[in-house]
């Protein structure tokens, strides 16, 4: 692919050598964008939705492979877009060993014996792990930018030693949830030291979890000779966890307060006004708009916090050779657009939804700068030769088991 005619590169043509490509005077800045519209998404989006339920699912596998299709080829840097080459086959072959493996994940959270966790939990942890490596692999090697292939390099003995404690760790909390369950069972309320091991479990655990995940894929991003490293510590993990659950804490603690206050509301006005009087209706219609708004800003805070802060967090720490990656993506404006997206979707029953999932592809893209000390193509070293792999086994697992497998 040629450079576009004001590019960096058209300005700076490429030496023989790329490993000698000179240094700019000042840093280049490359700004993402994506260009996806509403109005596009949504047709590839209503007639993949109409087709996976006329055949039962089974058209997933070419329904996922239109839509990122669409989202790479939207996805533009430096004047060049990205692409993803996966095959319908692949796709499909991995949708069905991911199905049956998911089985058992979901299972987890349903037992009442400890014997049969333990065996579940055994099984996740000798199998997840390696295909988590091959979904990094598969994810990486379909997907190029200016027709070069992306690599993960990650080795499968490192995906056992980061990702295999997840499954740990899940284990524990459903022993402790099965305690909570005993509990009630016998009609006794839930016994502080299973709630207390919960929620110990989830604070102390889940943002070294999250930090290993994401020290396994930052560390192993490839791109022709340039090859991804973060430096993100536990201690700034940590600190950022807990302004995100301080916030969610407050942020439940107002929710349950205004349900409580309506529930109470409702239970004082009953009695005067009568179940089936104007005045009683007219108060539950509002009412119920209320803690639909409510439930909305909830959302919308919950995940706008989640998303701006990690993203910010894990890739303004993420370089490779002669190239740093920027993330500006502002909570308050991230929670806007879900609070309005949540509501449009609701109002709409859901088929704003392809509008809405462009509009947060389009924030979170225009939020992202790659800032290099030479042309792209110049720290690019000579395209790399090695074949794609063509098992999405594990690209598939990723998907129905919520890893975040994505560039």
């Amino acid at each position: 692919m040629n450079p576009m005619p004001n590019s960096p590169e058209s300005a700076n043509p490429a030496p023989s050598n790329p490993g000698s490509a000179p240094l700019a005077a000042a840093p280049i800045a490359y700004p993402l964008r994506f260009t996806g519209k509403g109005s596009e998404y949504f047709k590839i989006w209503i007639v993949n939705l109409l087709l996976i339920l006329v055949t039962v699912g089974l058209y997933y596998p070419w329904a996922k492979l239109r839509k990122q299709k669409y989202l790479h080829r939207n996805l533009i840097l430096d004047g060049a877009t990205f692409d993803y080459h996966a095959k319908p086959k692949a796709l499909f072959i991995g949708m069905v060993v991911a199905l049956a493996l998911s089985g058992a994940y979901f299972l987890m959270g349903s037992l009442d014996s400890l014997p049969a966790l333990l065996v579940i939990t055994g099984i996740l942890c000798a199998l997840v792990p390696w295909l988590i490596w091959k979904a990094f692999r598969f994810r990486l090697a379909v997907t190029t930018y200016r027709a070069l292939p992306f690599k993960f390099v990650g080795s499968l003995k490192e995906a056992y030693i980061l990702i295999a404690p997840q499954f740990v760790v899940l284990a524990l909390i459903d022993w402790a949830l099965m305690g909570i369950k005993d509990d009630a069972a016998e009609g006794l309320p839930p016994s502080l030291k299973w709630v207390g091991i919960v929620y110990l479990l989830l604070l102390v655990f889940v943002p070294a979890l999250h930090l290993f995940l994401k020290k396994y894929q930052h560390n192993h991003y490839q791109w022709t000779s340039l090859q991804t490293q973060i430096d993100l510590g536990y201690q700034r993990m940590y600190a950022e966890y807990l302004k995100y659950f301080g916030i969610v804490f407050l942020c439940v603690a107002a929710f349950t307060a205004a349900v409580t206050a309506f529930i109470a509301a409702m239970s004082v006005s009953i009695p005067k006004v009568g179940p089936g009087s104007g005045v009683f209706s007219f108060a539950m219609f509002f009412g119920f708009i209320a803690l639909g708004l409510s439930y909305a800003a909830l959302y919308a805070v919950i995940a706008s916090q989640f998303t701006a802060r990690f993203q910010n967090l894990i890739w303004n720490q993420t370089t490779a050779q002669g190239v740093v990656f920027k993330s500006e993506l502002q909570p308050w404006v991230l929670f806007k657009l879900y609070f309005k997206n949540s509501l449009l979707t609701l109002i709409t029953a859901g088929i704003y939804w392809p509008f809405a999932a462009m509009k947060v592809a389009q924030l979170r893209a225009a939020s992202m700068t790659v800032h290099a000390d030479a042309p792209l193509m110049m720290l690019a070293a000579a395209r790399l030769g090695e074949a794609r792999e063509q098992n999405a086994v594990g690209d598939a697992v990723g998907d129905v088991f919520g890893v975040d497998i994505g560039m």
